[in-house]
């Protein structure tokens, strides 16, 4: 019956939004025709979310995790609410000028109905959030959200060359990760040091938390 058509125009009429639910782009329609269409589905608000992580470094070696767990430069993410804590070891490092520019965002394919409180991202700025030591730690424990970290000093602003450790040009991408709102960092410091350690603790409070 004609009545019975689906109408996409008439598609607005159902749109919903919920605390506890949020609208996710899940996959593509994929056929000849080029349908272009988007398969969407809901997902617990209190399920992990997803960010895009994307980072530069002049550095020959660099080791990163999330919460203890190693991860990638450039990479999807799925991050639980709550505490959390990138951390990052860089070797072969010239520290005389910034050596980092980093971004970590909520995925911008995804569809949210509902925005987490907190810290939805997490980009390098001289803000007094991203610590740094010239020591070795003495153990793993650095790498936790709840490390004591009052005695690492503040990284500042600095500029990245325009080279990577290997002569290769880096312009380009570290104006991409600018352009997202990333300020290029590195120490306040005259040393010889060529290793140094990083922290970015961030939490991520659950926009359901008090709800029963």
């Amino acid at each position: 019956m004609p009545n019975r058509d689906l109408k996409l125009n008439a598609l607005s009429r159902f749109s919903k939004s919920s605390p506890r639910l949020v609208l996710e782009e899940y996959s593509h329609c994929e056929v000849p025709a080029g349908c272009g269409g988007v398969v969407l589905r809901w997902r617990r608000a209190e399920e992990p979310f997803t960010m895009w992580l994307r980072q530069n470094t002049s550095a020959r070696t660099m080791v990163m995790t999330l919460d203890g767990e190693n991860i990638l430069w450039m990479t999807r993410l799925s991050v639980n609410w709550g505490h959390h804590l990138f951390a990052m070891s860089f070797e072969e490092v010239d520290l005389s000028h910034g050596f980092l520019l980093f971004s970590a965002r909520l995925d911008d394919q995804f569809i949210r109905i509902l925005q987490p409180e907190g810290e939805p991202e997490v980009l390098s700025k001289p803000d007094g959030k991203w610590k740094y030591t010239l020591d070795e730690p003495a153990s793993e424990e650095w790498q936790s959200p709840d490390f004591d970290d009052s005695s690492w000093a503040p990284m500042v602003a600095k500029t990245l060359p325009s080279k990577g450790f290997h002569g290769h040009d880096i312009s380009d991408f570290c104006q991409r990760i600018r352009d997202i709102g990333a300020e290029d960092l590195g120490i306040d410091a005259d040393t010889d040091a060529s290793r140094v350690w990083i922290r970015r603790a961030f939490t991520i409070q659950s926009p359901t938390q008090g709800q029963e």
